[in-house]
């Protein structure tokens, strides 16, 4: 699990694939995936299966700009922008959960991602206010 917030600064972080493709992991493929938080909110992120010297890696991420959530970048980044604008809180947020995949099986390391998000996002409004 991966939480990089900043309670007033949009730039704190950029989508993954940019680091994770400069450190030599191939993305085999992207897609859109829901996801449950604890209190039963349903939010749509990003999923990543990547590869690097055989070992694949399941990778979900999305981001979160005040209150809000949403699996776009761009999306972000204008609702921190709009909020600074209009004086709100302008906290903004990148959450990234990865496993590794065993026995070659991407869908049971995404099945168990989606249970760990779901336990942990109790968390997130005390971690990303």
């Amino acid at each position: 699990l991966y939480i990089i917030y900043s309670q007033d600064n949009r730039k704190v972080s950029h989508p993954p694939e940019v680091c994770l493709e400069g450190s030599g992991v191939t993305v085999v493929k992207k897609d859109k995936a829901p996801l449950m938080l604890v209190d039963e909110k349903k939010i749509l992120a990003n999923r990543l299966l990547v590869e690097k010297a055989g070992a694949k890696n399941v990778t979900l991420y999305w981001y979160k700009a005040g209150q809000q959530y949403t699996d776009n970048y761009l999306v972000q980044q204008l609702r921190v922008a709009a909020n600074q604008l209009r004086f709100k809180p302008a906290s903004s947020a990148l959450i990234r959960v990865s496993a590794d995949v065993r026995a070659d099986d991407a869908d049971q390391t995404y099945r168990k991602l989606q249970e760990f998000v779901k336990d942990s996002s109790r968390y997130f409004e005390e971690i990303m206010p």
